[in-house]
């Protein structure tokens, strides 16, 4: 049997994101780009309301959803990160990549910045996959 569907998260990970990237998504919006049913989506974010991930609120016709990025998360091994924090670096990953797609675009007659662009990209690569320590 062959298991390379995998993701490294799971499916409440997913939605978490997508709320906190677009607060007034709709739900059968996340259940599409994740690819699991509006049903399943429900659920996920029923949970995470209940733990006070979340807060949900109505506006007009509406849900509104707010990520309390200072909660924690909650399996010890990651114990001490913050929603927030996590979110900051599934973002910044997300702006990176674009980056990346911008610069594949451009011609390569065009200078696009000298060795330091890129020394400073590696840099913020490197900060942004090395555990923070507390001082």
């Amino acid at each position: 049997m062959k298991r390379d569907g995998w993701t490294f998260l799971t499916n409440h990970g997913h939605v978490l994101v997508c709320l906190a990237v677009t607060p007034d998504v709709l739900l059968r919006d996340v259940a599409a780009s994740i690819g699991i049913t509006e049903r399943s989506v429900q659920q996920i974010v029923s949970d995470l309301e209940r733990a006070g991930i979340i807060i949900r609120l109505r506006v007009g016709r509406r849900n509104r959803y707010l990520v309390r990025r200072e909660e924690l998360f909650r399996h010890p091994l990651e114990a001490g990160v913050t929603i927030g924090e996590f979110i900051d670096l599934v973002e910044h990953g997300r702006e990176l990549r674009r980056r990346r797609r911008t610069a594949e675009v451009v011609p390569h007659s065009v200078s696009v910045g000298g060795p330091e662009d890129s020394i400073e990209w590696a840099t913020e690569v490197h900060e942004a996959v090395q555990p923070q320590h507390p001082h």
